[in-house]
């Protein structure tokens, strides 16, 4: 069995695919169900990654709190959203 799965293990755990609008913020929001959240420390973003909202706030140096959420949609996908 592949990584030590079995064929039916494999299809219990598969994800859907996930639709090319999810993966646009400009085209959907995230809805997801959270499972877990945790923070970790990591580098402040260079730029906003929203292209509507040019203003990053924050510290621009250093280590910078970075907040991970773990879930699912509606429509089966695993999502881990990394909030700085």
């Amino acid at each position: 069995a592949k990584l030590g799965l079995t064929d039916a293990q494999r299809k219990r755990w598969s994800r859907p695919a996930v639709p090319a609008a999810a993966q646009d913020p400009s085209q959907s929001t995230l809805n997801m169900q959270w499972l877990d959240i945790d923070m970790i420390g990591g580098q402040p973003l260079p730029a906003n990654p929203n292209p509507s909202k040019r203003k990053m706030v924050g510290a621009r140096a250093g280590q910078v709190p970075v907040i991970r959420i773990f879930g699912v949609t509606d429509a089966g996908n695993s999502v881990a959203a990394y909030i700085h």
